[in-house]
């Protein structure tokens, strides 16, 4: 909080020099006080009626000029919530408003258009910024009512920003103007007084001039009463104590009675300190109706001072009751001031020293100002080291407490800094309170060891009983979480058969109210249920609750013959009781003394853990945690203190289990075991592990490796024994043993466990443990739940292989032992269900399959079909199954099968020869696609050539047609732009073909009259017109270009492609995948039919797998299943020499009218499909979308593709224009592409006008003119080749280009790849660059967002990446929602 500032002239010089319109908008802003848009604020100054500058009226244009002005002046702040009055000015703007008389008009304005929200019957602010408006509002007016109303609601709906700033304390002090304050309602004042001093009190803010307010106020006889208690507790803070007690009046409040008790206390009046102290917390009582109450105004924590100073056991055990109850408060003013206090109390009380405790919290700076004192003297109290230094630390903080006028805390710091050096006599006082009692002289410091070897042979005992242990149908679940225990009751009911089922849990409530009636309940139940207590207000909407008393329950548990670890009541936990022990060893020079277990001061239980389901229940009665305190972690003492430490512990044998190796006979002494033992509990499908020691070999307890003493005592077959462990060695063995186990490596350990839910893994563990041999000990405290009968390999197996009309059946059998055989159909559907390599086969048991073994399941599964007991698969799958035939068992093959290996091996051996009259110089990775396709040809199976986009695809598949040409006629089809490509390309690499271009209109006479030699090159417009005609022939190859093209099955297009007959198909593309899955199986369909399945099959295996759940397992079957009949190479892969390509996306700031108009169309998008998909049903709706989106990214390229007449410059226009300048001026030559041809047009025009010269192309362009604008723009006529993206993506060859421009982004990217490699394709001798328009902020962002997951789709077939799915109907409706 900063420094209140009285209230300088500069603001009202500011305002004198606007304006009256400018100063008129900053009294509105002062009102209005949020920070909002101008948009709103224009709003605002229309409602409250502000004059415009003369000759002007308000619009935003000229309101934007205003707020400028009023910026530069330093009146107006400009931030990313909006516009706001600077608050400097604020308070004076206000105060010009009331006084011109606008204030009204403003404050009615401003509220209607920023009101409170209304929402299910309730009121709400949306910002604390406007619910601090109407207090302010409040305030000016000066209407107490309506500014407490106001205040009230921010702190209901705001409490941590109060908590930072109360409202009443920005208001009235940030700046203070004092003759403005006084004006206010005495009741305002004094709220606003309470806030800030309060306030400032824990920031150490100064603040003078408001107290000087308070105490005019604290003078009037009328002065209500809370005023005078803030008036005495300020008085009581600056050090004033003689005013402090002048000014407060006993038998008044609770607050002026402790301000009372407080000077006492000062002036060392301990017992009339107390005496009112004891008054105040009457008072206090009566004054709230509480019972417990407590002084929460700062003066508690010296009321618990003025019982410790009076050194009496009674009062003692009255403090500690008072801190016990204020640590258990959540939030409590000086709670931490509490926390020392109470380790001071324990201290007097007979504990452990607190010197520890004390200089263990100096790590962390003090909390408050209170806090730091009772620190102070706390350090000196328990003699501790520290003290000094501490006291060094403090002096920054006591001269920020003079600096804020706090100086009784000031004057007490700096005396408990230096106890040992009184004032000298003849140092005249300052003041009476300086003369006063220092407060550290309340206690007088004490020495620790003599204190706490003191404190043992004070005590006294006490025997313990042990509860019955009857057994019952009520059933207790320890669930243990993160090292505590959670109890649940569950009520069993026993089944017919006589068993007990697995229950279900009962409602604590029910066991307190209905306990009477529950018949079953034993007397051992009964006791535990009365420790099952009623929380009043807790939880939701203050409703009752019923929490089991965990404390006072588990020892009544101890011998239940129905407590378990699992709630279907499998595993046993057994409880029992365990006694405290003392021992006193030699250690060296010094006596140690350790105890356990170790109890907290807070702890009534403490629970070891012997075994995984064994707990010794340890119960803290109140000599334990006095001896735990004393003791702590050890005690070492002189060995000279020898007699007295016998003496102290012999003093304690009534008490606890007392041990020596001092003045008696040690323990039989046995060497320590360092095995680790690991145990198995069930835990959900899995197992719960746990990795323990256990330093008496075969008894004893349980200790986790390398934690707890080195020296244990045990009794062991009835005789008392002790061991020393080795440490060190226990954490190298558990350490080894856990690197063997590395299905643990993504499983979290949780203090020496670790959970493994599920099944596979825990029987992958299984099968790691029995590795580990004789180096480690399992145990089943439960009895065992799984067993790993044996590992299967394919060598178990017994296959055979035959053919069954178009397809091969395998059938087999695997052996396990000579007592279990299984068919394959049978393990198949076993492994089917489950997730990993191991195979249930009931009871527990379960086959541990190879993974070689595995994955051929995995590969029957997901390529054959199940038949009877045999699996169905294709003949051109057969590969996939050769390995395991080959390393089964026993393997026979019918005669077709060893045909079909025969024409495979064949084939892998077959050395192709390139034509003599290929007229090309083949690369060497083109010689590897020709002799690939070859070999593909002499097996008779199809091919799909899928190199990047150009690396030679047509010159490799003319070297195929050319091998097979003297048998018979061959067929290319291709787009219309790439036939005539095709045609060149023929004449130029394979002259001895009949080029054959199909058209005209004697085409059936054409076909009619084929031979050898002839090629034809069709395009796919007259494959699907003359599909009958086409059909006919019995070509001997049959190529399709750009295959994407026959991507969707149901079109005619595709239909007619797979119509077509031929010895040899192959498809020849750069995208095989451009969006899903469902475009690879069409092309495998025409090219292998029957490969993968039916179309319902393969996306029941591998599509839905793989693009809905990223299955990476079907995604490597699918791969493995293709891989022979797909070749793909990409750029990088094979042509070093290609120069490098850079892309560049370029985003375009649309300018605001643009912006305005594609926000426009975005809200008529959402709302014109508002309601389509249930009226219309999703297909429609994803039609609906598609079309407004294509409103949308028509409006991001230029406005005038939705507006023909609109005059909105274009952003995107100009953005070309400029590179346009660049490219020309270095002599560049560029291609530009857009999907839109109204894109190209207005592109054109500018082209026109600017006089620069072109090409271009659109779909339009009869197929001779495209070829001579291509020729014409590689021979150097123009510098730009502007192209329609459907119509010249593919095909052509423009390597006169080096720079690509995409002037608006298309869903897929690899049509826009296919495109930018018309430039970036062998005969490329300069680096390309590619550059992507995309219009900011808008709904292309979003699709060059999308574009790397749709490459990822291709690839991770191709090139093992991963991979992402089409677009639904949600995904595009969210393009069209978010703005950008």
């Amino acid at each position: 909080m900063t420094q209140p500032k009285q209230l300088h002239p500069k603001p009202h010089d500011l305002l004198a020099r606007c304006t009256p319109q400018l100063s008129a908008l900053v009294q509105l802003l002062s009102v209005i006080h949020a920070p909002l848009s101008k948009h709103v604020l224009l709003n605002i100054v229309k409602k409250a009626g502000l004059a415009a500058p003369p000759g002007r009226s308000y619009t935003g244009l000229v309101l934007a000029e205003m707020l400028e002005e009023l910026k530069n002046l330093g009146l107006v702040r400009h931030t990313g919530e909006g516009i706001s009055c600077s608050p400097e000015v604020a308070h004076a703007a206000t105060l010009h408003a009331i006084e011109s008389g606008a204030f009204e008009p403003m404050v009615r304005a401003a509220v209607a258009e920023i009101p409170m929200v209304s929402n299910w019957g309730s009121n709400f602010y949306r910002l604390s910024a406007h619910a601090l408006r109407d207090v302010r509002i409040g305030v000016y007016r000066k209407d107490a009512r309506e500014a407490l109303d106001a205040a009230e609601r921010y702190l209901r709906q705001f409490p941590y920003e109060a908590q930072r700033s109360h409202p009443f304390d920005a208001i009235c002090f940030h700046p203070f103007d004092e003759p403005w304050f006084r004006s206010l309602p005495v009741v305002l004042q004094g709220a606003a007084l309470q806030a800030h001093l309060t306030s400032a009190r824990s920031t150490l803010t100064p603040a003078e001039a408001p107290f000087r307010a308070l105490a005019e106020l604290a003078a009037r006889p009328d002065v209500p009463h809370y005023l005078l208690d803030l008036y005495c507790l300020e008085l009581l803070w600056r050090g004033r104590t003689s005013d402090a007690g002048a000014a407060a009046i006993e038998g008044s409040s609770s607050t002026q009675i402790a301000v009372l008790a407080c000077c006492a206390l000062q002036r060392g009046q301990y017992a009339r300190s107390l005496e009112l102290f004891r008054l105040a917390l009457s008072a206090l009582r009566k004054e709230t109706g509480k019972r417990k109450a407590y002084l929460d105004d700062g003066t508690g924590p010296f009321f618990i001072l003025a019982l410790l100073a009076t050194q009496e056991a009674k009062l003692l055990e009255e403090a500690a009751e008072l801190c016990r109850f204020i640590a258990a408060k959540r939030e409590w003013p000086d709670q931490e001031v509490y926390h020392v206090l109470q380790g001071v109390i324990g201290e007097r009380q007979g504990g452990r020293s607190s010197k520890e405790l004390q200089e263990a919290t100096l790590q962390r700076a003090p909390q408050s100002p209170l806090h730091a004192l009772f620190r102070l003297m706390a350090l000196y109290w328990c003699a501790s080291d520290q003290h000094r230094r501490e006291a060094k630390k403090l002096a920054g903080l006591v001269q920020r407490l003079k600096d804020a006028g706090q100086l009784w805390l000031a004057r007490e710091i700096e005396q408990a800094s230096e106890p040992a050096a009184p004032s000298p006599p003849s140092a005249p006082s300052p003041s009476p309170e300086a003369a006063a009692t220092p407060l550290y002289r309340a206690l007088a410091p004490v020495e620790s060891w003599q204190s706490s070897i003191s404190a043992l042979l004070r005590l006294n005992s006490e025997e313990a009983t042990d509860p019955a242990a009857p057994q019952s149908r009520l059933i207790w679940h320890f669930e243990e979480l993160r090292g505590f225990f959670q109890i649940t009751p569950r009520e069993q009911k026993q089944t017919p058969n006589g068993k007990w089922s697995g229950g279900r849990n009962v409602a604590l409530k029910r066991l307190v109210e209905e306990a009477e009636s529950l018949d079953f309940l034993s007397a051992q139940d009964r006791l535990i249920c009365a420790c099952i207590n009623k929380d009043r207000g807790a939880g939701y909407y203050n409703r009752e609750s019923y929490v089991l008393d965990q404390d006072q329950a588990v020892p009544l548990m101890v011998g239940h013959p129905q407590v378990y670890l699992d709630a279907a009541a499998s595993v046993r936990l057994e409880l029992v009781h365990g006694e405290p022990e003392i021992q006193l060893t030699a250690q060296g020079e010094t006596l140690q003394l350790q105890f356990f277990p170790p109890f907290q001061q807070d702890q009534k239980l403490y629970l070891q853990k012997e075994t995984p389901t064994r707990i010794k229940v340890y119960q803290a009665r109140s000599e334990h945690k006095k001896i735990a305190a004393i003791i702590g972690a050890g005690l070492k003492l002189p060995a000279r203190a020898k007699d007295q430490a016998l003496a102290a512990i012999n003093s304690l044998a009534s008490v606890l289990t007392v041990h020596s190796d001092i003045g008696v006979d040690s323990a039989g002494q046995i060497p320590g075991d360092a095995t680790p033992h690991f145990h198995l509990l069930p835990y959900q499908g899995g197992l719960r592990l746990q990795l323990l020691v256990r330093p008496f070999s075969d008894a004893g307890p349980y200790f986790r490796p390398g934690a707890g003493g080195e020296t244990v005592l045990a009794e062991v077959e009835g005789k008392r024994v002790q061991t020393r462990r080795d440490l060190k060695q226990e954490e190298e063995c558990a350490a080894a043993a856990l690197a063997q186990l590395t299905v643990l490596g993504e499983t979290e350990e949780i203090e020496g466990e670790w959970l493994i839910p599920a099944t596979e893994n825990a029987l992958e563990l299984l099968v790691q443990l029995q590795a580990l041999g004789e180096s480690v000990r399992v145990s089943w405290p439960q009895g065992a739940r799984f067993k790993v009968k044996q590992t299967v390999t394919p060598g178990h197996c017994k296959l055979s292989v035959r053919q069954a009309k178009d397809y091969f059946e395998l059938e087999g059998e695997v052996k396990v032992n000579e007592g279990l055989a299984l068919d394959l159909r049978q393990l198949v559907d076993l492994a089917r269900n489950a997730q990993g390599r191991f195979v249930e086969l009931g009871d527990g048991e379960f086959l541990a399959l190879s993974s070689q073994l595995r994955r051929y399941l995995d590969d029957l599964t997901s390529c054959a079909d199940p038949h009877g007991a045999a699996f169905r698969f294709h003949p051109l799958a057969s590969s996939l199954f050769e390995d395991f035939a080959a390393e089964a068992g026993e393997f026979q093959g019918d005669r077709y099968w060893q045909a079909q290996m025969k024409r495979l091996h064949e084939a892998e051996a077959f050395r192709p020869q390139l034509p003599g009259t290929l007229q090309a110089e083949l690369r060497g990775y083109q010689v590897e696609g020709f002799n690939w396709l070859n070999r593909l040809s002499y097996w008779g199976v199809g091919a799909c050539l899928a190199d990047d986009m150009g690396l030679g695809k047509t010159v490799q598949a003319l070297a195929q047609i050319l091998s097979m040409a003297p048998q018979g006629p061959s067929l290319v089809v291709a787009p219309t732009s790439v036939c005539l490509n095709w045609e060149s390309e023929t004449a130029r690499f394979a002259p001895t073909l009949n080029r054959i271009v199909y058209g005209g209109p004697k085409r059936s006479e054409l076909l009619q009259g084929l031979k050898p030699l002839d090629l034809v090159i069709c395009s796919y417009g007259l494959l699907q017109q003359d599909a009958e005609l086409l059909e006919a022939v019995q070509w001997q190859a049959v190529v399709l270009d750009e295959a994407q093209a026959i991507k969707n099955m149901a079109t005619k297009r595709s239909q007619a492609a797979m119509k077509l007959q031929g010895r040899f198909k192959m498809v020849a593309t750069g995208t095989p995948i451009e969006n899903h899955l469902g475009e690879l199986w069409n092309v495998f369909r025409f090219i292998n039919p029957g490969l993968l399945g039916s179309l319902k099959q393969f996306n029941v295996r591998y599509a839905a797998p793989i693009e809905k759940s990223e299955d990476k397992k079907a995604r490597q079957r699918l791969k493995r299943l293709i891989q022979p009949f797909i070749l793909r190479r990409t750029k990088n892969q094979v042509l070093e020499e290609l120069p490098p390509r850079t892309e560049i996306t370029i985003p375009v700031e649309l300018g605001m009218e643009e912006v305005a108009l594609y926000e426009a169309i975005r809200k008529s998008a959402l709302d014109n499909l508002a309601g389509v998909g249930k009226v219309e049903g999703k297909g429609e709706l994803h039609l609906k979308i598609l079309a407004e989106i294509m409103r949308l990214r028509r409006a991001c390229c230029n406005p005038r593709l939705v507006l023909p007449d609109s005059a909105i410059p274009s952003a995107k226009l100009a953005a070309f224009a400029e590179i346009l300048d660049e490219l020309r001026e270095n002599r560049h030559k560029a291609l530009v592409f857009s999907q839109f041809v109204g894109h190209l047009q207005i592109i054109r025009g500018y082209l026109n006008r600017a006089g620069i010269p072109y090409q271009y192309l659109d779909g339009s362009t009869p197929a001779p003119e495209r070829k001579l604008r291509v020729d014409a723009f590689q021979s150097g006529a123009g510098d730009l080749f502007l192209i329609s993206l459907k119509a010249g993506g593919v095909g052509l060859n423009l390597t006169a280009a080096d720079y690509v421009i995409h002037m608006d982004p298309w869903w897929n990217p690899a049509v826009e790849d296919q495109a930018s490699d018309r430039a970036h394709r062998i005969g490329q001798q300069r680096p390309v660059t590619i550059y992507r328009l995309v219009a900011k902020g808008t709904i292309e962002e979003k699709i060059v967002g999308l574009h790397q997951q749709k490459r990822g789709l291709a690839d991770s077939l191709l090139d093992e990446s991963d991979l992402s799915g089409k677009a639904s109907v949600e995904e595009l409706l969210a393009l069209l929602r978010s703005g950008s």
